[in-house]
């Protein structure tokens, strides 16, 4: 029996038959569409997305085209910031359905902050503060 498809964020189907580029192509796609009723975004901020997804899905190093202290330098590190939110809301998607125990796609920062979850929170005292 084949499990339902759930609508996402993402109207596009992902599927694990993409290729990253195209894979990164249709998330950029889908998140600067004109439907979405958004501010257009300049292309240094696009590239600063694209850069970041880059970065997660192939390894790419994350590195600026542009000099640091301009305009286009700082759209592109702002768009970087939207491209982990768009990276986030991907890896969303893909486990719906899914158990969060099922960490092997996960790297890095989004793997420890997943493993933890369900972790109790732990609040460390210093026995010189509590004094």
């Amino acid at each position: 029996m084949e499990k339902p498809v759930i609508a996402t964020s993402f109207s596009a189907a992902i599927s694990a038959k993409l290729t990253p580029g195209q894979l990164i192509n249709q998330l950029i796609d889908e998140a600067f569409k004109p439907s979405l009723r958004r501010l257009e975004r300049s292309p240094e901020y696009v590239n600063g997305a694209r850069a970041l997804l880059l970065q997660q899905f192939v390894g790419k190093p994350l590195a600026s085209l542009y000099p640091y202290g301009t305009a286009a330098a700082d759209a592109f590190f702002a768009g970087v910031e939207e491209g982990r939110a768009i990276h986030a809301r991907y890896l969303a998607a893909r486990r719906i359905g899914t158990s969060i125990s099922g960490l092997a796609g996960l790297k890095g920062h989004a793997y420890i902050a997943a493993r933890n979850l369900n972790k109790p929170v732990e609040r460390v005292i210093d026995a010189e503060v509590a004094k």
